[in-house]
Protein backbone atom coordinates (compact mmCIF):
# COMPACT_ATOMS: atom_id res chain seq x y z
CA UNK A 1 0.00 0.00 0.00
CA UNK A 2 1.04 3.60 -0.47
CA UNK A 3 -0.43 6.22 1.83
CA UNK A 4 0.38 9.66 3.23
CA UNK A 5 1.27 10.16 6.90
CA UNK A 6 2.07 12.97 9.35
CA UNK A 7 0.15 15.74 7.59
CA UNK A 8 1.06 14.87 4.00
CA UNK A 9 -1.61 14.25 1.37
CA UNK A 10 -2.10 12.65 -2.04
CA UNK A 11 -4.78 11.56 -4.49
CA UNK A 12 -4.35 7.76 -4.65
CA UNK A 13 -4.34 5.67 -7.79
CA UNK A 14 -7.18 3.11 -7.86
CA UNK A 15 -7.95 0.79 -6.28
CA UNK A 16 -8.16 3.01 -3.24
CA UNK A 17 -10.04 3.73 -0.08
CA UNK A 18 -9.75 7.19 1.41
CA UNK A 19 -6.20 8.36 0.73
CA UNK A 20 -4.65 4.84 0.58
CA UNK A 21 -3.65 3.31 -2.76
CA UNK A 22 -3.95 -0.47 -2.66
CA UNK A 23 -1.90 -2.61 -5.06
CA UNK A 24 -3.57 -3.50 -8.36
CA UNK A 25 -2.08 -6.98 -8.11
CA UNK A 26 -0.18 -9.03 -5.55
CA UNK A 27 3.44 -9.33 -6.69
CA UNK A 28 5.29 -9.92 -3.41
CA UNK A 29 7.24 -13.13 -3.01
CA UNK A 30 6.89 -15.02 0.26
CA UNK A 31 9.62 -15.55 2.83
CA UNK A 32 12.52 -16.24 2.51
CA UNK A 33 12.69 -14.78 -1.02
CA UNK A 34 13.72 -11.17 -1.61
CA UNK A 35 11.39 -8.63 -3.22
CA UNK A 36 12.49 -5.68 -5.35
CA UNK A 37 10.66 -2.41 -4.72
CA UNK A 38 11.17 0.72 -6.78
CA UNK A 39 9.67 3.96 -5.51
CA UNK A 40 9.77 7.04 -7.69
CA UNK A 41 8.53 10.41 -6.44
CA UNK A 42 8.74 13.24 -8.99
CA UNK A 43 6.71 16.43 -9.51
CA UNK A 44 4.08 15.36 -6.95
CA UNK A 45 3.54 11.89 -8.47
CA UNK A 46 4.50 8.80 -6.47
CA UNK A 47 4.78 5.35 -8.09
CA UNK A 48 5.52 2.02 -6.41
CA UNK A 49 6.68 -0.95 -8.48
CA UNK A 50 7.03 -4.42 -6.96
CA UNK A 51 9.19 -7.02 -8.70
CA UNK A 52 9.14 -5.18 -12.01
CA UNK A 53 5.53 -3.95 -12.31
CA UNK A 54 3.90 -0.74 -11.10
CA UNK A 55 1.21 -1.60 -8.55
CA UNK A 56 0.20 1.58 -6.70
CA UNK A 57 0.85 5.26 -6.17
CA UNK A 58 -0.76 8.66 -6.25
CA UNK A 59 -0.78 12.17 -7.66
CA UNK A 60 -1.00 15.66 -6.15
CA UNK A 61 1.40 14.54 -3.43
CA UNK A 62 2.08 17.15 -0.81
CA UNK A 63 4.84 17.08 0.42
CA UNK A 64 7.10 17.04 -2.60
CA UNK A 65 10.23 17.38 -0.55
CA UNK A 66 10.88 15.66 2.75
CA UNK A 67 11.40 12.28 4.33
CA UNK A 68 11.31 8.63 3.31
CA UNK A 69 9.73 6.10 5.66
CA UNK A 70 10.10 2.32 5.41
CA UNK A 71 8.07 0.20 7.78
CA UNK A 72 6.93 -3.24 8.72
CA UNK A 73 3.50 -3.50 10.23
CA UNK A 74 4.21 -5.85 13.11
CA UNK A 75 6.59 -8.39 11.61
CA UNK A 76 10.34 -8.64 11.21
CA UNK A 77 11.61 -7.27 7.90
CA UNK A 78 15.11 -6.97 6.46
CA UNK A 79 16.20 -4.42 3.88
CA UNK A 80 19.25 -4.73 1.64
CA UNK A 81 20.74 -2.87 -1.31
CA UNK A 82 18.95 0.38 -0.45
CA UNK A 83 19.82 3.00 -3.03
CA UNK A 84 18.56 6.58 -3.15
CA UNK A 85 19.01 8.87 -6.10
CA UNK A 86 18.09 12.48 -5.54
CA UNK A 87 16.38 13.87 -8.62
CA UNK A 88 16.96 17.45 -9.76
CA UNK A 89 14.97 19.92 -7.70
CA UNK A 90 11.56 20.90 -8.98
CA UNK A 91 11.72 24.05 -6.89
CA UNK A 92 9.05 22.91 -4.43
CA UNK A 93 7.97 25.90 -2.35
CA UNK A 94 8.02 25.67 1.46
CA UNK A 95 4.27 24.89 1.63
CA UNK A 96 4.95 21.73 -0.44
CA UNK A 97 7.89 20.67 1.73
CA UNK A 98 7.75 18.58 4.89
CA UNK A 99 8.45 20.43 8.13
CA UNK A 100 12.04 20.31 9.37
CA UNK A 101 12.95 17.22 11.39
CA UNK A 102 12.42 17.50 15.12
CA UNK A 103 15.02 16.30 17.58
CA UNK A 104 13.45 13.10 18.90
CA UNK A 105 15.13 10.92 21.49
CA UNK A 106 14.39 7.21 21.62
CA UNK A 107 13.46 6.07 25.12
CA UNK A 108 13.81 2.40 24.24
CA UNK A 109 16.76 0.81 22.43
CA UNK A 110 14.70 -2.09 21.04
CA UNK A 111 16.59 -4.76 22.97
CA UNK A 112 16.57 -4.37 26.76
CA UNK A 113 15.94 -2.16 29.75
CA UNK A 114 18.95 0.16 29.54
CA UNK A 115 17.72 3.56 30.72
CA UNK A 116 14.73 2.15 32.59
CA UNK A 117 14.01 1.27 36.21
CA UNK A 118 12.41 -2.15 36.50
CA UNK A 119 9.86 -2.85 39.25
CA UNK A 120 10.73 -5.24 42.08
CA UNK A 121 9.44 -8.28 40.15
CA UNK A 122 11.32 -6.97 37.11
CA UNK A 123 11.54 -9.28 34.17
CA UNK A 124 8.81 -11.57 35.49
CA UNK A 125 6.38 -8.73 34.68
CA UNK A 126 8.18 -6.99 31.79
CA UNK A 127 9.86 -8.52 28.71
CA UNK A 128 11.93 -6.60 26.14
CA UNK A 129 12.66 -8.00 22.69
CA UNK A 130 12.79 -6.87 19.08
CA UNK A 131 11.42 -3.35 19.68
CA UNK A 132 8.58 -4.59 21.88
CA UNK A 133 8.01 -4.02 25.57
CA UNK A 134 5.49 -6.59 26.81
CA UNK A 135 3.87 -6.44 30.22
CA UNK A 136 1.74 -8.77 32.29
CA UNK A 137 1.41 -6.03 34.90
CA UNK A 138 -1.81 -5.45 36.76
CA UNK A 139 -3.00 -2.25 38.41
CA UNK A 140 -0.37 -2.70 41.13
CA UNK A 141 1.85 0.43 41.23
CA UNK A 142 4.76 -1.84 42.20
CA UNK A 143 4.76 -3.16 38.59
CA UNK A 144 5.23 0.20 36.81
CA UNK A 145 8.22 0.58 34.49
CA UNK A 146 9.96 3.93 34.96
CA UNK A 147 12.45 5.82 32.80
CA UNK A 148 15.60 6.64 34.76
CA UNK A 149 16.04 10.27 33.58
CA UNK A 150 13.72 13.26 33.67
CA UNK A 151 11.74 13.71 30.47
CA UNK A 152 11.20 17.34 29.48
CA UNK A 153 9.36 16.69 26.23
CA UNK A 154 5.62 17.06 26.15
CA UNK A 155 4.89 14.79 23.21
CA UNK A 156 5.35 11.02 22.90
CA UNK A 157 4.78 8.64 20.01
CA UNK A 158 4.23 4.95 20.59
CA UNK A 159 2.20 2.01 19.36
CA UNK A 160 0.43 -0.27 21.79
CA UNK A 161 -1.75 -3.34 21.63
CA UNK A 162 -4.03 -4.76 24.30
CA UNK A 163 -4.21 -8.55 24.20
CA UNK A 164 -6.93 -8.93 26.81
CA UNK A 165 -9.84 -11.29 26.20
CA UNK A 166 -12.05 -8.87 28.13
CA UNK A 167 -15.30 -8.27 26.27
CA UNK A 168 -15.30 -4.61 27.25
CA UNK A 169 -13.65 -2.41 24.65
CA UNK A 170 -12.10 -0.15 27.27
CA UNK A 171 -8.32 -0.51 27.42
CA UNK A 172 -6.52 -0.66 30.75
Amino acid sequence: DVFPIHGSSMKPFPPSKGDRSFPRESRSKGSPEWNHYRIVANHGVLKLSVNGAEVSGGTNCNWRKGFIGLESEGGKVDFRNLRIRELPSTGAPPENSAPAAEAWRHLYDGRGFRGWILPARGESVWKASDWNLVSSATEDREQILWIDKPVTADEFFFDWRWDSKNTERVPP
